[in-house]
């Protein structure tokens, strides 16, 4: 009986240490510990079965077994539970190749990281505006002249006037039907060119027809003032710095700065100048 309870007390001092080292978690090498404790077996068995002593009676008595402390049990350390797996070779190569060759396969190739420049449109000057051509050497302005109309001695003759022409948009109150003007011409124009263009511009009536006598045209009316409207002896006679030349307006070709002058005459012109 006496052995049987010392087996109980190794047996219950085994649970209170595996139970201990279960608490504890980890051993002192941070391998996790599992709590199992491998105990000496001969040293049990000598605790649990050592040879019998005999008592004073003659009686063979088991000698007390030998109770060890917690520090003197062997724990047997569990091994690190991160165990290297073993290595295995597919077609030649071991499974870490193999894996880094699939990751790579499967890897997408990185794209260049350089950014493509584009190539620079080069920009082609537009072609300069072309500079105004140069007066040639020598050249000047265009020709000019000044013209002027007049119908004063109408305006003095008013009561031989045709009914018709008394009125101030006939015969103007100053008797100006045009103040002198200054007019430009090309080469080779005559007095009727110049005439018939300002008469035009402004809206002036301007009356005239061919006269075969003379071989030019002939001024019939002006301003809706017309030929024999103050008498048989009335009618229009032009005149060229301050001369009445003997042939027709359509034949005197002008100079430059020449001045001319149409009038009225209610006397073949003698009124005006031209017979003196």
């Amino acid at each position: 009986m006496v052995s049987g309870k010392k087996r109980l007390i190794l047996l219950a001092l085994a649970a209170l240490v595996l139970f201990s080292m279960a608490a504890c978690g980890t051993d002192k090498t941070g391998a996790y510990n599992t709590g199992v404790i491998a105990i000496d077996k001969a040293a049990l068995d000598h605790a649990t079965v050592g040879p019998a002593e005999k008592s004073s009676d003659g009686s063979e008595e088991t000698p007390p077994a030998e109770t060890k402390t917690p520090e003197e049990v062997d724990v047997e350390e569990t091994p690190d539970l991160q165990t290297p797996q073993p290595s295995v070779q597919i077609n030649g190569k071991s499974n870490e190749e193999n894996t880094t060759a699939k990751a790579a396969s499967t890897q997408k190739p990185k794209k260049d990281d350089k950014k493509t420049v584009a190539p620079q449109k080069t920009s082609i000057p537009k072609a300069a505006a072309k500079a105004p051509a140069k007066a040639k050497e020598g050249s000047s302005s265009p020709p000019a002249a000044t013209l002027a109309i007049y119908c004063k001695k109408a305006l003095e003759n008013w009561d031989k006037l045709d009914p018709r022409a008394q009125s101030e948009k006939v015969v103007p109150k100053d008797g100006v039907i045009l103040k002198e003007t200054a007019v430009t011409f090309a080469e080779g124009d005559t007095v009727y060119d110049v005439l018939m263009r300002t008469c035009r511009s402004n809206k002036i009536n301007f009356d005239n027809k061919g006269n075969s006598s003379y071989g030019s045209r002939y001024i019939e009316g002006v301003n809706n003032l017309y030929e024999f409207d103050c008498g048989p002896m009335s009618g229009w006679l032009y005149s060229v710095n301050d001369e009445f030349p003997s042939y027709g307006c359509s034949l005197y070709k002008l100079k430059n700065g020449d001045k001319i002058l149409l009038q009225y005459s209610c006397d073949l012109g003698k009124d005006i100048g031209a017979n003196q």
